[in-house]
């Protein structure tokens, strides 16, 4: 099968993705290409919205993990974090399955496509066992009005340390590399991690919180009431459930209790079961 990528991000690996990764599960006769040579085109919402429609007689994938508006987007299958299945044609697939080395392709050894090894789910890692000297981190690329919002607050406890672009004019947050690997090498020293969704809408819940749980950080949540449909809650705060003073408490109580922030720790990540095979039963079925 020959396989194509329409309006991605900028610097998407189109021959070595997660795609990729599961369209070689199901054959190994797989081949990437322009499009007009391509049997299947996976399309997103970056570049040029009108280069898709020239390619009208190709099968067509629509693929986000942000919360664009889709009800308008015309496509064979829709992948992406709706909660409904649109009769059918839509998988929900929040980003963070991403994140995860599903075939053991030990993405983990590249620093720069760092995915995480799947026994980090049941076992503690090396990063989770790390011990945490500091307090709180935030990992951020763009400021908006909830994000200041809880920066000021949490800031009245204790200092919040900001990684990421700039947050205000007389202040540079302090630089990462680029990869997700020192992200993850970054708030695993942290107690404490601001997992802050950029906009809330149901079922929209990405990477941020799995990194935080998998770091060994207590994540702070803020993001949509459906956030069960992924994570159980009883492993993190979820902040929209407090008025200020009270999270300024609570968060307070947690870091001066030992055993109840383990208490949180010791949880598991996910609501329920996490696996691939029901998206490679959806890709299988669909693009046979």
């Amino acid at each position: 099968m020959k396989v194509s990528f329409l309006d991605f991000w900028g610097g998407f690996p189109k021959n070595d993705n997660f795609f990729v990764s599961c369209l070689k599960n199901i054959t190994n006769d797989i081949k990437v290409v322009e499009p007009k040579k391509a049997d299947l085109i996976f399309f997103s919402v970056f570049g040029n919205s009108n280069e898709k429609l020239k390619y009208k007689f190709k099968k067509k994938i629509f693929y986000t993990g942000e919360p664009y508006p889709t009800d308008s987007i015309k496509s064979d299958l829709r992948i992406t974090f709706d909660l409904g299945d649109k009769n059918g044609t839509n998988f929900r697939l929040p980003n963070w399955y991403m994140y995860f080395d599903w075939f053991d392709e030990n993405k983990y050894k590249d620093k720069n496509q760092w995915r995480f090894p799947l026994d980090y789910i049941s076992n503690e890692s090396e990063f989770f066992k790390r011990t945490k000297t500091k307090f709180c981190s935030f990992v951020f690329s763009k400021p908006n009005a909830s994000r200041e919002k809880y920066i000021k607050l949490f800031s009245n406890y204790k200092k919040i340390d900001l990684y990421g672009n700039r947050y205000d004019r007389n202040s540079l947050n302090k630089a990462l590399p680029n990869g997700q690997y020192f992200k993850f090498d970054t708030i695993s020293n942290y107690k404490f991690d601001l997992a802050l969704e950029n906009t809330i809408k149901d079922g929209y819940h990405t990477e941020k919180l799995l990194e935080s749980r998998l770091a060994g950080c207590l994540p702070l949540y803020y993001g949509a009431k459906t956030v069960d449909e992924d994570f159980n809650k009883q492993g993190f705060i979820d902040i929209l459930q407090y008025k200020d003073d009270e999270l300024l408490d609570l968060i307070q109580e947690i870091d001066n209790n030992e055993q109840k922030y383990l208490e949180y720790k010791k949880q598991p990540i996910f609501s329920k079961e996490v696996k691939i095979d029901n998206f490679l039963e959806f890709l299988y079925v669909n693009i046979k």
